[in-house]
């Protein structure tokens, strides 16, 4: 999805918010590509493993990116919009950072099926939208976790209210690649509003 996201929109450059280790950086072609996240080790061993002229790593997340206004062409985040307390500031500093009529597409869990995510946490703990407990990962090992239970109508009327037009979404997931089944995943395509 990623692949054909950037192909069917010949994007110059693209920002990754919450690239982890990197992982994405193979699969968005020889477009500049720059990956960010908070995670310090993590980013170490992104650009360990991926760093090459056109690829860049440092360390930033959705709500202070350190990236300059109107800086990006395209940005993307998978499996992360799920740990945000707060849509509207991260929706603000995508809006901030892009340029105009920039593309955006988020990946996230699809809140008709938070239940089955549920399933895979251990001694959660429920505070309004906010679930805290361990969880399994695809490795088999047992990871704290936090997780925001967002409606759908929340992420789309965020985007909108901070500069964005929706364009499309999408659920997906069949298999469930992390250890679920039923269309786990929803994809966000949006467009960055020109600037007044």
């Amino acid at each position: 999805m990623l692949r054909q996201w950037i192909a069917d929109n010949n994007y110059p450059d693209v920002l990754d918010v919450g690239a982890g280790q990197g992982i994405c950086a193979p699969h968005v072609g020889d477009i500049s590509y720059l990956g960010i996240d908070p995670s310090v080790p993590l980013i170490a061993r992104a650009k360990e493993r991926y760093s090459r002229p056109g690829v860049d790593f440092s360390v930033g997340n959705s709500y202070d990116t350190g990236l300059a206004d109107a800086s990006v062409s395209a940005a993307f985040s998978i499996g992360v919009w799920f740990h945000l307390e707060d849509l509207d500031r991260a929706h603000r500093e995508m809006a901030r950072v892009m340029k105009p009529n920039s593309g955006l597409l988020i990946i996230t869990s699809n809140p008709d099926t938070h239940s089955l995510w549920m399933e895979s946490f251990l001694d959660q703990v429920t505070e309004g939208k906010k679930v805290t407990g361990m969880s399994m990962l695809p490795t088999g090992k047992l990871s704290k976790d936090i997780f925001y239970l967002h409606k759908k109508e929340e992420i789309l009327e965020s985007l909108v209210n901070n500069g964005f037009t929706i364009t499309n979404t999408t659920t997906f997931g069949e298999e469930g690649s992390i250890g679920l089944t039923g269309s786990i995943w929803l994809a966000i395509e949006a467009r960055r509003n020109s600037r007044e």
